[in-house]
């Protein structure tokens, strides 16, 4: 019977679907898109281009690279090149001041399966020339202090480099000048100190050789919002002092205004086999708490304060045998105090990182030479990492040990103290974002406070004179 015509178009559609169906799929991935080359110098640049999405992402990409648009012939090694699934790939060995084409062509497994992206075409440098800059964002961004990033080709020459920074584009302060040779992109870096917090800064680089003067394009980094004092117990912005009375085992705050008393009131009393080890602010609530470490049973706790009134309390974790818990601060920037731990027999320090009370994960610090100790942690450089203070009792010598998290970096010596006196631990008196020593004479029941710039005393005076039976405990 024959179809009706409406029935002959469904049966023809139908057995269209069906063949379309059980036919071979040919492969397919995105082409592609335009980029541009980067990083060109005079006998390397960098090819980039960028992938398809989702489904029709390709899984590798083949390279070529030619000095004629139509690709007739190739730069040796540069002739349907696998780079893989990359995105951008380093292409050397040219020659100065010649046009370069590059293309790539994606695939999926071993085969191809797009054509080729429009070809970019790039003229590598003269073999010396003014150097070239690139520039790139801050990094390490703290209160008062970031970390300056360029890239700079000397071009063949000498060149010496420099930033340029200041609070407008009409910058007024320079880093240090750095000297750069070569014909390849190289990182220049510098750390900035002494900035003021919540402030825009601007800054460029500055590259000069003999063959010309070259800036980078204007960048500004905004430093961070000041941080909260970590001895400042009645919210005042200035540190504090904690006392302990050796035989009631009772606590005080005494209340500075720099090296200046001005009230103090009574704190909790500490158990007894208990020790105040330090003060940070555990539970965020932007308040210095109490934390305490017990030597006979390894365990810890923290003591939720409010000003001087005790308003919680949580225990820490134990530590293993061997070790005590000797400081707190921030390692990772996670802005969550963590332990300092050492070993008396080792000699090695470790931190746990810490969210509150809770243990979130630990790292081995470096190990102290014999003589010295621990006496407290503050970022004495301002590349916004906490560094170790370290005092020899018996040359009565100060160290300062640099640290990028737990890692030790570099080290200095500071002040060396007079006899009698020790160093309790740091904190910012004055208020000019900078460490200060605390130090303590027991013998005469006095305080002092030593400002410092980094490693070196800039001046000194006396704070309040401690009553009888009374000793500081922090900062």
């Amino acid at each position: 019977m024959r179809c009706p015509p409406l029935g002959r178009v469904f049966l023809f559609v139908a057995h269209l679907l069906a063949c379309v169906a059980l036919a071979p799929v040919t492969q397919a991935c995105g082409q592609p898109r335009d980029a541009l080359a980067t990083y060109v110098a005079s006998y390397s640049f960098t090819a980039n281009w960028f992938s398809g999405n989702g489904s029709l992402r390709a899984t590798g990409y083949h390279l070529d690279v030619s000095t004629s648009s139509s690709f007739s012939s190739y730069v040796p090694g540069y002739q349907n090149l696998n780079v893989g699934n990359a995105t951008s790939r380093s292409v050397t060995g040219l020659n100065p001041s010649t046009a370069y084409y590059y293309r790539v062509q994606p695939y999926r497994g071993v085969n191809a399966c797009g054509s080729y992206s429009t070809p970019v075409y790039v003229t590598t440098l003269s073999p010396t020339g003014p150097p070239a800059v690139i520039t790139d964002r801050a990094t390490y961004i703290a209160s008062y202090s970031a970390r300056l990033k360029n890239t700079v080709d000397p071009h063949g020459l000498t060149t010496t480099v420099y930033f340029q920074y200041g609070t407008s584009t009409n910058y007024g302060l320079t880093t240090a000048i750095q000297s750069k040779t070569g014909d390849t992109y190289q990182n220049v870096v510098a750390t900035i100190g002494g900035l003021t917090a919540s402030t825009t800064y601007h800054f460029r680089i500055v590259a000069t050789n003999s063959a010309g003067t070259r800036y980078g394009a204007d960048q500004t980094v905004t430093t961070l919002s000041p941080p909260v004092v970590p001895f400042d117990f009645n919210g005042d912005g200035k540190t504090d002092y904690v006392l302990q009375n050796v035989s009631t085992r009772q606590t005080a705050l005494w209340y500075l205004n720099n090296n200046t008393f001005l009230g103090g009131a009574s704190g909790p009393t500490i158990p007894a086999s208990w020790s105040l080890v330090d003060v940070a602010d555990f539970n965020g609530e932007g308040k210095p708490d109490y934390a305490l470490f017990n030597p006979t049973t390894r365990q810890t706790a923290i003591w939720y304060m409010n000003n001087n009134a005790l308003i919680g309390g949580a225990y820490g974790p134990t530590l293993p045998s061997g070790w005590s818990l000797v400081a707190t601060g921030d390692f990772n920037n996670d802005s969550k105090p963590d332990y300092v731990l050492h070993n008396a027999s080792t000699r090695q320090t470790a931190i746990w990182y810490l969210n509150n009370n809770v243990l979130a994960g630990g790292v081995v610090g470096p190990t102290l030479p014999v003589g010295w100790s621990l006496a407290g942690v503050a970022d004495f450089n301002g590349d916004g990492y906490p560094d170790y203070l370290l005092f020899n009792s018996s040359t009565r010598q100060t160290a300062i040990w640099y640290l990028n998290n737990n890692v030790l970096s570099s080290g200095l010596y500071g002040p060396t103290l007079p006899v009698g006196w020790t160093v309790v631990g740091v904190a910012d008196f004055n208020g000019d974002g900078k460490p200060d020593y605390a130090l303590y004479s027991s013998a005469m029941q006095q305080t002092a406070v030593w400002y410092l710039n980094n490693n070196a005393l800039t001046s000194g005076a006396f704070g309040p004179s401690l009553p009888a039976n009374w000793s500081l405990i922090a900062p």
